[in-house]
């Protein structure tokens, strides 16, 4: 019934670099657990906690970023906002955030700031492309 491991299995196989893989196994965990243990069971609350960051490194920020803010209330619910699993999953999910926002470009008013900032490129100083 199920991987006895699937974690282990996940980590060899990112390991390895088969990220499509790992994402198709963690997902499939996902599911099962969803429905065996229930979306607010501690293993299911890990498969989450574990499975978005994967999918935040895959491109996938909003996704993985929706997984994060799952565990968060999950373990909150179940152990309280103290709790080692609810303060691990907030950290995470604010690593996260962190750097979406560092990759992000800039706003449109930032952009206009900036090129306010810098100071304007006359013709004469302009070289010709040959």
């Amino acid at each position: 019934k199920g991987d006895p491991k699937p974690h282990f299995n996940v980590t060899k196989l990112l390991d390895l670099g088969l990220h499509a893989e790992a994402e198709e196994r963690y997902r499939h965990t996902l599911e099962r657990k969803d429905v065996e243990l229930g979306p607010l069971h501690p293993s299911t609350l890990w498969t989450v906690h574990n499975y978005a960051p994967l999918l935040f490194s895959l491109g996938r920020q909003g996704e993985g970023l929706d997984l994060a803010r799952r565990a968060v209330d999950g373990f909150t619910q179940v152990f309280g906002a103290d709790h080692p699993h609810t303060l691990a999953a907030t950290e995470m999910l604010e690593g996260m955030l962190a750097a979406q926002q560092a990759a992000a470009p800039p706003a449109p008013e930032e952009a206009e700031q900036v090129a306010a900032k810098q100071e304007p490129v006359m013709e004469s100083e302009l070289v010709p492309a040959e």
